[in-house]
């Protein structure tokens, strides 16, 4: 997968970005990059709709760029099973329901991927990441497990009409 994205989009083969994980403490998220490093006439990076190829759109449609999270499961960063980790400017956008679902640690795939991922709205995925955090056992990690399992076999591909990745964050209802 390395020397495909270093193929395609040039050096620099992995993106680490910081993100909050259990009781908003910061890691940095290791993924594949899928974005050129292409800047406008000041020098600034292009946003993101238009640093993104045809090629990274299939990687993040498939999921394949996060290949290289395991790298933040084994330093003990994210598990295997829990939430997704979100950005940091989203921390100060949760209601207080929804800062719930940073009291269990962030993981590699949970409830929100399994129940429609980026096609689902943020009040749902939030919902369902606090949940998980309710209602977290051994058993509900291997049913995640192995339905993530059988999306990858079968190729599904859940994402939101017409996006590359789930729309921003702007807050919710209920922090409104």
């Amino acid at each position: 997968m390395a020397v495909f994205v270093l193929w395609c989009l040039g050096a620099s083969v992995l993106s680490c970005h910081q993100h909050p994980g259990r009781r908003e403490r910061s890691f940095q998220l290791v993924n594949f990059r899928t974005m050129t490093n292409e800047c406008n006439a000041s020098g600034a990076l292009q946003i993101d709709v238009q640093r993104i190829t045809a090629v990274s759109r299939r990687l993040r449609a498939t999921s394949i760029d996060i290949l290289a999270e395991p790298l933040n499961i084994l330093r003990r960063e994210i598990k295997l099973i829990c939430p997704r980790p979100l950005l940091m400017q989203y921390l100060f956008l949760y209601s207080f329901e929804h800062s719930r679902r940073d009291d269990v640690m962030t993981g590699f795939s949970g409830c929100a991927q399994i129940n429609g991922s980026s096609a689902i709205s943020w009040e749902e995925k939030l919902r369902l990441d606090v949940l998980y955090g309710e209602c977290q056992s051994f058993w509900l990690d291997v049913r995640i497990f192995l339905f993530e399992t059988w999306s990858w076999i079968r190729r599904e591909v859940i994402s939101s009409a017409g996006q590359v990745a789930m729309v921003q964050f702007t807050g919710t209802s209920a922090h409104q």
